[in-house]
């Protein structure tokens, strides 16, 4: 039998897929909202892949509130994180709106959605918009590379150290430095790979 390495190919550029090219990078700013973008970026490249016609941009706001709410968190005013399970039960539970009915704005992320666009995501449960979740896999990294080479997208989350929060040139360019020994760890980043 071959190993899981034998049958990974020796590389794979993920923007060379026309559908992952198509979703926007969008950038969450000073917010905790990392859950929020992982999420809506993990459901536009799911339905990029399967529905394209039903394609449109998901409120990362609607996202990250719900997953707040379904953590406990009475006041969403304090902007304390989320987690990638609570987000995508937010998702499977509590459905998808449009980012032009609930825009990105901090009134948006620091309260409780209302009623109204809360309605507008309930018919959108548990239909083909769901992005279907396997919540676990092994954390190393012949499991991701084998879940990317079978063109599935994998959501995970990072450890953020003191050297990249204060790298000018990590801010710019995306590119997070290796931590040095000397650094001091700040929190954790979800992201999504596709």
């Amino acid at each position: 039998m071959l190993s899981t390495s034998a049958l990974l190919p020796r590389k794979r550029d993920l923007w060379t897929d026309i559908q992952v090219r198509r979703v926007p990078v969008l950038n969450q700013g000073q917010w905790g909202s990392c859950t929020g973008h992982a999420i809506s970026y993990a459901w536009q490249n799911s339905i990029l892949r399967t529905h394209a016609s039903r394609y449109f941009l998901p409120s990362r706001c609607y996202f990250y509130a719900q997953s707040r709410i379904l953590l406990g968190d009475q006041d969403l005013s304090g902007d304390d994180g989320s987690t990638m399970q609570a987000t995508a039960q937010a998702l499977s539970q509590r459905g998808v709106v449009e980012e032009t009915k609930y825009p990105y704005t901090w009134t948006n992320i620091s309260r409780s959605p209302p009623e109204s666009i809360v309605a507008l995501a309930r018919p959108r449960r548990r239909r083909v918009e769901k992005v279907r979740f396997t919540l676990s896999i092994p954390t190393n990294i012949q499991a991701f590379k084998a879940q990317l080479a079978m063109n599935r997208l994998v959501m995970i989350g990072i450890l953020v150290f003191s050297s990249w929060m204060e790298s000018a040139a990590a801010m710019s360019s995306g590119k997070i430095p290796i931590p040095l020994q000397r650094d001091q760890c700040v929190g954790g980043h979800a992201i999504a790979l596709s």
